[in-house]
């Protein structure tokens, strides 16, 4: 997600880093078929729960080691990003590295008291991550602009952890054939990825390294967030 493409005033940009989220809103707003239950801030940020369900994994998933590190590009607004720091005991994490190719955006938000040393958490200076920096990432969760993503995909396919989990986010294939979620889903496709088909309106693909499924609990982690998704009437 780039914020900075349509919208430049800097403090409603910084209110979601300073614990300042705002009002959320139904996703059909942005995605007319989407379920009543799905809400989202605004037109970039991921859907709520899908936040929450992330949060989620990294809890789980960072529970089986003490050195577990996070990557994450097109950080953006944060709200993923202050979801999993919250979430994760420090003395699991190695790392949570975090990527925004916008550089403008990217300068803004290193300044913030966000990044305490004893997290180990960064904001990169890197547009994108290192194959190197790859290979080393547990969750790796993909969000960033073109060409970008298709290039984070390729090289997590390639290159990535045994085990490591993968969300790529905006992959709905009912969007628009010319839609940007077409394509990133397309794309994956194409790749011979073979993982969940998030049922999320925007689209989302969990795939694990080595695996043509993901593990049981983190689909179950998903099947409780579409229940209470559809609890909502």
């Amino acid at each position: 997600m780039t914020v900075t493409d349509v919208d430049t005033d800097w403090d409603a940009l910084f209110q979601p880093w300073e614990n300042n989220e705002g009002a959320v809103h139904p996703e059909r707003d942005w995605t007319p078929w989407a379920h009543p239950g799905w809400l989202s801030w605004n037109e970039h940020a991921a859907e709520v729960q899908v936040a929450d369900f992330l949060a989620s994994l990294a809890r789980e998933q960072s529970a089986d080691t003490d050195e577990w590190v996070c990557l994450e590009t097109g950080v953006g607004q944060g709200y993923i990003t202050r979801r999993i720091v919250s979430a994760v005991n420090p003395s699991k994490i190695r790392g949570i590295w975090v990527f925004e190719s916008d550089l403008e955006w990217s300068g803004r938000i290193r300044q913030l008291p966000f990044w305490p040393d004893n997290l180990h958490s960064c904001i990169k200076w890197e547009i994108t991550p290192t194959p190197k920096q790859m290979q080393q990432a547990d969750l790796v969760i993909l969000d960033s602009k073109k060409p970008w993503r298709q290039i984070e995909t390729m090289m997590w396919s390639e290159v990535g952890k045994e085990g490591s989990l993968l969300y790529v986010h905006d992959t709905g294939t009912l969007h628009p054939t010319r839609d940007g979620h077409f394509s990133n889903g397309f794309m994956i496709q194409q790749l011979g990825l073979e993982g969940l088909w998030l049922e999320n309106p925007r689209g989302g693909f969990l795939a694990q390294k080595g695996s043509s499924e993901p593990k049981f609990k983190y689909k179950e982690l998903w099947d409780r967030t579409l229940e209470q998704v559809y609890a909502f009437e």
